[in-house]
């Protein structure tokens, strides 16, 4: 049960603050405060366009590890039972198959960086 008052002296730039970072995560002062007291994460609400960034890269994720999943699929179809695929074993593809998955690598590499990179710039914005 809350019994207790708190009376604290603040200037008015930190009361500011204070009630922005409570606003951004969709809380009141007394409950921001409690988190923060309990050190328990405090989540800043996304506006809509960053809700509809977020679930775009959602979705491209869910793809990517489609996409993982198939190169996994395929590598064991042509591979001897192993526990890591080994340089010969790459060598056995056909060039093309090798340039091929090569690329696709090299493209979920760059997507999966443009991806933590915009996420990142989000939660930045968002708090």
């Amino acid at each position: 049960m809350k019994n207790a008052r708190l009376e604290l002296r603040i200037t008015q730039d930190e009361k500011d603050r204070l009630q922005t970072l409570a606003e951004k995560s969709d809380l009141s002062i007394s409950q921001y405060m409690r988190r923060v007291i309990e050190d328990e994460k405090i989540i800043p609400k996304l506006d809509e366009e960053q809700f509809k960034k977020l679930a775009k890269y959602y979705w491209q994720l869910s793809k990517i590890g489609t996409n993982i999943n198939q190169i996994a699929f395929n590598f064991n179809e042509r591979m001897s039972p192993k526990k890591e695929l080994t340089e010969s074993d790459f060598c056995l593809l056909k060039k093309g198959e090798r340039q091929k998955l090569s690329d696709n690598i090299n493209d979920l590499k760059e997507l999966l960086f443009s991806i933590r990179d915009e996420v990142a710039s989000i939660t930045r914005r968002a708090s």
